[in-house]
């Protein structure tokens, strides 16, 4: 699943995701408690985050997002996929569990390889 705002960068990331043999696509959720809702009611194996999710709401952003989701589902495998790649961000989220930590701008490409190599541990 996704949790991203952006409906463009979902579409981009559903196209990669048909592409790989054994990964679906379950949905996307753009804010904090519709991703939370999703994770409950699909049990996704890896969930694919944005930093940035409500403007309207900062406090609900994708940094809280995982901190809740590492507490609620430890199984989940995060990727963070945002243009918030500045150290003290990576920093955070590799502190609170993400298990990947991606630039948009020069690591979307690694979301197929990654995605393969989990369901190949799994």
């Amino acid at each position: 699943m996704t949790v991203d705002d952006s409906p463009y960068l979902v579409r981009r990331i559903h196209l990669l995701m048909n592409d790989i043999e054994g990964v679906d696509f379950l949905g996307n959720a753009s804010t904090l408690p519709d991703a939370l809702r999703l994770m409950d009611d699909l049990k996704p194996d890896v969930a694919i985050v944005d930093i940035q999710l409500d403007k309207k709401n900062p406090d609900e952003n994708g940094i809280s997002l995982l901190k809740t989701a590492k507490e609620m589902f430890p199984e989940l495998t995060i990727i963070m996929l945002t243009n918030f790649s500045m150290a003290p961000y990576r920093k955070r989220c590799l502190q609170l569990g993400a298990d990947f930590f991606f630039d948009k701008s020069v690591d979307f490409e690694k979301i197929p390889s990654v995605l393969k190599k989990l369901i190949t541990t799994n």
